[in-house]
């Protein structure tokens, strides 16, 4: 069960993310002696997030169908992808730095691969990137 939770904190407010059922005497999530927590976006930055996110979906789907049907996806495709990638880790939570950076490190050798013309090198560390998405959502979902 995921649960969050609004307290305050000095002169705003903080979201308070826990990720399972086993909390504190406070009802806190206890991960290690740690409750996670993470500074609430405000309005704008939530649109922002979302529409970046939106965006970046759209373009992996393309670029996942290219490569599935064994074609080198279109260099824009790739720009876009690569472009949105940065612009999220951008916008990221510090909570979510470490998963985030090792994101960034896929996309670097996302980007040589794209150069290199090879669809299945490209597919394979393509993969590496879904997964490391995958990792970083069990983790902050």
């Amino acid at each position: 069960m995921t649960r969050s939770c609004w307290m305050a904190a000095g002169s705003h407010w903080q979201n308070i993310l826990t990720v399972s059922e086993a909390f504190d005497k406070n009802g806190q999530k206890n991960l290690a002696g740690k409750t996670r927590k993470r500074q609430a976006m405000n309005a704008e930055q939530r649109k922002k997030y979302k529409a970046v996110k939106q965006k970046l979906s759209s373009v992996q789907l393309v670029i996942k169908k290219d490569l599935k049907d064994g074609k080198m996806p279109r260099q824009k495709d790739i720009n876009q992808f690569v472009a949105m990638s940065e612009e999220m880790d951008s916008l990221n939570s510090p909570e979510w730095q470490e998963s985030g950076a090792e994101y960034m490190k896929i996309i670097e050798e996302f980007k040589k691969a794209a150069m290199s013309e090879n669809p299945q090198l490209l597919m394979d560390i393509f993969q590496k990137l879904m997964d490391s998405k995958a990792a970083c959502h069990s983790l902050f979902r």
